[in-house]
C-alpha cells in the first residue's frame, strides 16, 4: 500500500477521538472554556446515557459577533497567538481544540448559543462537523454561552457502546469532576442535572454548589464539616533563585539569575485529626492545583509533591494508617515557570524548576507537621525519605519518568559469601585443615557436628542423628534395653559435593524485569552437574 494523504473528514475524526474520549472529557474542555470567559454560575445538563444530550451553560462574557464564524473551527482560538505564547498563557484552554472536536463528535449536530453585553438578543448558530457555522437564529437568552452536544460518539460505534454501558461511572466521575472544579473555583456556582428518561416528567437535579467566600467554606460544603473542621489552612510564598537562562522566565537579571516566588495554598489536616475522617471516601481525595488547574498526582513532579505530603501526615498523627487523606493544595507560579502542553486532557504540568517546587512544598510541610525523623532518631529530608527522585530535565526523561520499571537487584553480602566459601574450601580438606592457611582455635571444627562426635568415639545417643532416624524411632516405640556403646572409629570419610558456582550480582534487567538471562543459569546448572573425570586410581573423588 503506497503513501497516501488522508481525507479531511478523517484527519479530523483521529484528532477529535484524541481530544474527547468519553463523556466526562467533553463536559471538562466546556468548563475550562466557560470558566476562561470569566463565568461565575456554570450548569450542566445531560441525558441519563450521557450520550444523547450534553449541554454546558455559563454567564460569561460571550462570544463576539466578529468572532462567531471561527468559534468551532479547529485551531482557532483566542487566547494565544503562536506556541511562545503558551509561556504566560494563564487560561485553562489554548489548543482551540475543543469545539471542533465536539463538532466532530456530535453524531446529530451541535447548537451554540451566545451573548455579549450589549446585544439585545442572543443568537443560536448550528455548527457542521467541520466546524462550520451553516444556520443562526435569534433567541432569548442571558449574556454568556451555551454549548449543546446531541448524539455524541455516534460515528464511534464501539466507543459508543463501552459508554453506554459505562453511563453510571460517566456520571460518577462527573460529580468528581465538578466537586474538583468547585473547589478550584469557590467563587463559582456548578450544577450538575441529570435529565429524566424519555416518558418520565421533570427532571433530576444531582449537585448543587453555591458559592464561597474560602476555600475552607467551600471544602465544608463539597467534602463535609467533620473535614473542614479537622484541618487548617495555611498561605505561603517563598522566593528561590534559579541559574537558568532559560527565557520562560520574564523577571531575569544580567547575571542570569531568577526570581522564582511560589505561593502555597493549603488547607492542610491537623496533627490531631482522625485518620476516619480525613480518609473518608468517596469525598476525600487528594485535590492538588497548578494556578487554580485540576491536576493529576500520577506522575512527574506532582507525585512527589504527594508522596512528600504522606510522608510529613504518617509521621505526625497519632494513627498513620492513612492510604490516601485529604488534601487541598494549589501551587501558585509565576508565568513561565511551567509547561501546561504536556498531556491531552491538560492534567499535568512540566515545571522548569522542580527542584524548587519541592523545596517549597517540603518547606511548608515541615513547618506545620515538623521535622520528619529519620530510622535512627534524627531528622531527614521528605524528598531523600520517600520515592522522591531527581525531576526529569527534558521530554524524553519525561517519557521514562512516566512508567518506572523497577528491576529486581539482590545484593550479597561479599563478606559473608567470601567466609562461607573459605569455610567450605576448609572442610573439603579434612578435619585438621586450617582456615586459608590459618591454624583454627582448639576446640573448633569446620566438620559437621555428627562428624565431630564419630571421631570422638562418643555414644550412638549423643549423635545428633537425620530425619530419618529420628522417624524410625518413633515407629519402634518405647524401648527398656540399652544401647550399646559403639568402639571408637576412624574419622568419616569426607566425599566432596560439587557445588554450584555463586553468580555475581548484576544491577541490569533481561527482558523487561528479569534478573538475568535464563540461559546463564542453565549454563551454570550443567557446569555444576556435569560427570567428574576419574584420575588415575579410578576414583574420581581422589
Amino acid at each position: 500500500m503506497s503513501i497516501q494523504p488522508l481525507p479531511a473528514s478523517s484527519v479530523r475524526a483521529l484528532t477529535s477521538g484524541q481530544a474527547l474520549t468519553s463523556p466526562p472529557s467533553l463536559i471538562k474542555e466546556l468548563l475550562d472554556n466557560s470558566l476562561d470567559a470569566h463565568a461565575t454560575h456554570l450548569s450542566i445538563e445531560l441525558s441519563t446515557n450521557t450520550l444523547d444530550i450534553l449541554q454546558v451553560k455559563d454567564n460569561g462574557h460571550g462570544i463576539p459577533p466578529a468572532d462567531r464564524g471561527a468559534m468551532a473551527v479547529r485551531h482557532c482560538t483566542s487566547k494565544i497567538r503562536d506556541f511562545s505564547d503558551i509561556a504566560n498563557c494563564r487560561t485553562l484552554g489554548f489548543r482551540g481544540e475543543a469545539l471542533a472536536s465536539a463538532a466532530e463528535m456530535a453524531g446529530e449536530g451541535m447548537m451554540i448559543t451566545t451573548r455579549v453585553e450589549g446585544e439585545k438578543v442572543a443568537v443560536c448558530c448550528s455548527v457542521d462537523k467541520t466546524g462550520a457555522v451553516v444556520g443562526r437564529r435569534p433567541v432569548g437568552a442571558a449574556v454568556g454561552t451555551t454549548v449543546r452536544v446531541e448524539g455524541f460518539l455516534k460515528g464511534l460505534p464501539v466507543r459508543r457502546e463501552n459508554a453506554l454501558k459505562s453511563a453510571p461511572k460517566s456520571i460518577a466521575k462527573l460529580r468528581a469532576l465538578l466537586q474538583r472544579y468547585y473547589l478550584s473555583h469557590p467563587h463559582c456556582r456548578f450544577s450538575l442535572r441529570v435529565l429524566a428518561a424519555q416518558g418520565s416528567k421533570g427532571r433530576t437535579e444531582d449537585v448543587v454548589y453555591a458559592p464561597s467566600k474560602s476555600v475552607p467554606e467551600a471544602v465544608q460544603k463539597a467534602v463535609g464539616k467533620d473535614v473542614a473542621a479537622a484541618c487548617e489552612w495555611i498561605s505561603t510564598t517563598t522566593s528561590t533563585t534559579t541559574t537558568t537562562s532559560s527565557s520562560f522566565y520574564p523577571q531575569q537579571d544580567a547575571e542570569g539569575e531568577t526570581e522564582h516566588p511560589i505561593t502555597l495554598e493549603a488547607f492542610l489536616p491537623k496533627p490531631t485529626a482522625l485518620p476516619a475522617i480525613i480518609a473518608k471516601k468517596p469525598q476525600c481525595t487528594n485535590f492538588v492545583f497548578v494556578d487554580s488547574r485540576a491536576v493529576s498526582c500520577a506522575r512527574g513532579t506532582l507525585k512527589q509533591v504527594l508522596g512528600l505530603y504522606k510522608s510529613y501526615l504518617k509521621a505526625a498523627l497519632a494513627a498513620p494508617g492513612v492510604a490516601d487523606p485529604f488534601i487541598y493544595l494549589n501551587i501558585r507560579c509565576p508565568p513561565g515557570s511551567y509547561d501546561p502542553n504536556i498531556e491531552p486532557a491538560k492534567d499535568d504540568v512540566m515545571f522548569h524548576d522542580a527542584g524548587a517546587v519541592l523545596a517549597a512544598v517540603e518547606g511548608m510541610l515541615k513547618a506545620f507537621y515538623g521535622e520528619l525523623k529519620s530510622d535512627d532518631g534524627g531528622s531527614s529530608s521528605g524528598a531523600n525519605k520517600g520515592k522522591a527522585v531527581e525531576a526529569p530535565r527534558n521530554g524524553f526523561e519525561v517519557l521514562l519518568a512516566r512508567k518506572p520499571k523497577a528491576v529486581a537487584d539482590v545484593e550479597y553480602d561479599e563478606d559473608e559469601e567470601e567466609l562461607a566459601a573459605r569455610e567450605m574450601d576448609a572442610v573439603m580438606g579434612g578435619a585438621d585443615a586450617g582456615f586459608m592457611g590459618v591454624d583454627l582455635p582448639p576446640g573448633r571444627s569446620l566438620l559437621p557436628p555428627a562428624v565431630m562426635m564419630r571421631e570422638e568415639g562418643e555414644e550412638e545417643d549423643q549423635i545428633i542423628g537425620g530425619m530419618e532416624d529420628m522417624e524410625e524411632a518413633a515407629a519402634a516405640g518405647p524401648s527398656n534395653e540399652v544401647a550399646p556403646a559403639l568402639p571408637p572409629t576412624a574419622a568419616t570419610e569426607i566425599v566432596p559435593v560439587p557445588v554450584t558456582p555463586r553468580r555475581k550480582s548484576t544491577n541490569w534487567g533481561f527482558n523487561m524485569y528479569g534478573g538475568a538471562d535464563e540461559d546463564d543459569d542453565f549454563d551454570v546448572e550443567e557446569e555444576a552437574y556435569k560427570p567428574l573425570e576419574p584420575t588415575a586410581s579410578g576414583n574420581p573423588h581422589s
